[in-house]
Formats: structure tokens, sequence, C-alpha cells
């Protein structure tokens, strides 16, 4: 069933904080941002977008049923890095149930990449940063 961009982003933020590996891994406020994360947040973190095409309703909300999440996660550690990693993929790949109020009929990985980047010009000074993209099926009814 199409939920709206706000009702998935809000519940999956929500579900997500409620994992027990990513509490373990991102803090008992887990730092999962949506888009961009603060200035000086305490690593690691994870920021995360959606990819999806939105159906209009008559009462002119947009709707979507078949996201695509691309999580991003960085810091110093690649071990803290990976371990992050490692616990959204284990809450998220093969997931099918509620999602708080969404009805998720599967989410599956579509990618996992390991990605190091400099954290400033000039320096061989690198960041860790993994990179896992979901593909998520709505249920027909919630």
């Amino acid at each position: 069933m199409a939920v709206t961009l706000d009702t998935f982003k809000r519940e999956l933020k929500t579900w997500l904080a409620s994992k027990p590996g990513i509490l373990s891994t991102l803090g008992d406020r887990p730092r999962v941002y949506y888009l961009r994360a603060p200035a000086r947040v305490e690593e690691p973190y994870v920021t995360w977008r959606l990819w999806a095409e939105g159906h209009h309703h008559l009462t002119g909300v947009s709707l979507i049923e078949s996201p695509v999440v691309t999580f991003d996660v960085y810091g110093q550690d690649e071990g803290a890095v990976g371990a992050a990693a490692a616990a959204l993929d284990e809450a998220l790949d093969g997931f099918r149930g509620l999602m708080g109020q969404v009805n998720v009929r599967t989410v599956q990985r579509q990618s996992w990449q390991t990605i190091g980047e400099p954290r400033a010009a000039g320096t061989d000074d690198t960041v860790a940063h993994e990179r896992l993209d979901y593909a998520v099926w709505m249920a027909r009814s919630s």
C-alpha cells in the first residue's frame, strides 16, 4: 500500500532507533540523519536518503510504493563504521512486516560498497565510508 513520503521517513527512522544493533553501534539516540549530518557529529554516523517516484492523490499528497533507500555510514574508525553498516544490514535486509505504521512486504539489499574518502584535500587522512542501498516494497494493504 502506498504511504506518504513523510510517513515513511518518520516510521523508518523510529523503527531503526528500536533495533539493538543500531543502538549499540550508533548510540542511545542513534546518529542517523536524513540527507545531512550536523557539523562535528560523533562518529560513526549515518546519513540516508530516499529515491522514490510518487504518484499524486486527489488530496495533493504524494504517495510512494517502492522506494530505494541509500545509507551512508561515515567515521574515522573502519571497524566501527563496518559494525554500524553490519547492524543496518542485519536490521533491514530481508525484513518483512510492520515498520511502525508502514506494512512492508520486503526489504532487499541492492548493493554494499566500501569507499575510502579523503578527509581533507592534500592529506593522506581518510574517512571510512560504507554505502548500502535497499529496495523497499510496501505490502498491498496496511
